[in-house]
């Protein structure tokens, strides 16, 4: 698993002619697209953890 924080302050402290300038702006845009799907899973993960126990509790 890519650990998108340490990556993306990696590309930060690079000098820029590290990386085609070009290329750098789209993989920043790419593992803040990453970071973000990540969040909105774990938050949709969470949401149906909690709608099985409401049920569980409703057949109860």
């Amino acid at each position: 698993m890519v650990n998108v924080k340490v990556m993306l302050n990696l590309i930060k402290d690079e000098p820029e002619d590290a990386y085609i300038p070009i290329v750098k702006p789209e993989l920043v845009a790419l593992l803040k697209e990453v970071k973000m799907l990540r969040y909105k899973n774990s938050k949709l993960g969470s949401q149906k953890a909690k709608l099985k126990r409401d049920r569980k509790r409703e057949n109860k």
